[in-house]
């Protein structure tokens, strides 16, 4: 998986829970399932290739959504005469709610964010900076009572997943 050319590490939270990357600031996907260029390495089966798109250019705007599960949002706007950029974020409240079960020691919480600023150098010469990032997290507790068919469950499930990634890319279009 990749972002704007950069390594997606997991596109998922929690293995499908909801996608680490906001469906508002996607602009294309492209799947190889093979014969796809050396610049993804020699040890991928397939490669998916997202692309995120310009932040607005017109005026600053934004969308924001609230929901049982999660809360996310999206700023974007112009960046002088030549630029624009954008930042989302979403972030689940779950772990907040003022609930007690003993056998979860830590609900499962997840964030995530992506930004990016695109800058026209000239007609044929690009600039994008971007960045984006990913936590999972949950922890469990199980006493011998609980597992009762099957001891061997008993213990600790803890689950951290994260990600930090941010790229420069210069891209120019040379005919």
């Amino acid at each position: 998986f990749y972002l704007d050319r950069s390594p997606l590490f997991y596109p998922y939270h929690f293995g499908g829970l909801v996608s680490t990357i906001n469906s508002e600031v996607l602009n294309r996907i492209d799947v190889y399932a093979g014969g796809f260029g050396a610049e993804f390495g020699a040890d991928a089966q397939a490669v998916i290739d997202i692309y995120s798109r310009r932040g607005r250019e017109d005026r600053i705007g934004g969308k924001f959504n609230l929901n049982m599960l999660y809360s996310e949002g999206l700023l974007e706007g112009p960046l002088g005469e030549r630029g624009a950029w954008y930042l989302a974020g979403r972030r689940s409240y779950v772990d907040l709610l003022p609930i007690s079960v003993d056998t979860i020691t830590a609900f499962p919480r997840f964030w995530d964010y992506q930004a990016k600023v695109s800058y026209d150098l000239s007609e044929k010469h690009q600039l994008n900076v971007n960045a984006f990032a990913a936590d999972d997290f949950m922890e469990l507790k199980l006493e011998l009572d609980d597992v009762d068919n099957d001891p061997t469950l008993a213990g600790r499930l803890r689950f951290k997943d994260r990600f930090d990634v941010q790229g420069v890319h210069l891209r120019s279009t040379l005919t």
